[in-house]
């Protein structure tokens, strides 16, 4: 796994790095140590599978409030993907700002996500293809009464490019 910093604080993309052979590919898709080499304590508790069969299809931007904020590592196992991280802690430099990476099983990229930032992602209308499977890990197991969700309606014209 390759970890690359992006331009908000904790948020990273994830690349996998498959073994090849005769039979095909092998990859992690997540390993804590790795994670832990990177300064990241990242200990799943749940592991979430997204399908969308509609072009343009948006989920998000969802995130969970203290105690129960949450770090997710997001990556799209069919399809393609627009994958956005928007960052909500106030006391943040990027406080406000947005993120994002197409993410598929060609590109190997994963976005992990901080407690403090909401997720969303859209299935990208460029693509022929109109169905993707996503899959997100994350820890701690979200509390009943700690979801947030921002509303998308002002923003779904704009999802490509972000």
């Amino acid at each position: 796994m390759q970890i690359t910093p992006t331009p908000l604080p904790g948020v990273m993309l994830v690349r996998v790095e498959p073994a090849y052979d005769e039979r095909g590919s092998f990859a992690r898709l997540g390993c804590t140590a790795t994670l832990a080499q990177h300064g990241i304590n990242f200990v799943p508790r749940q592991t979430s599978l997204s399908r969308s069969r509609r072009r343009g299809t948006l989920r998000g931007m969802h995130f969970q409030i203290p105690p129960s904020a949450e770090t997710k590592l997001v990556q799209c196992v069919a399809g393609v993907i627009l994958d956005v991280a928007l960052d909500l802690r106030p006391e943040s430099s990027t406080y406000r700002r947005a993120f994002h990476a197409e993410l598929s099983a060609d590109n190997g990229l994963g976005l992990l996500i901080p407690p403090g930032c909401a997720h969303g992602m859209c299935h990208c209308p460029t693509m022929l293809r109109c169905s993707t499977t996503s899959i997100a890990t994350m820890t701690p197991r979200a509390a009943a009464g700690s979801a947030g969700t921002i509303r998308l309606s002002p923003l779904s014209g704009r999802w490509h490019p972000l």
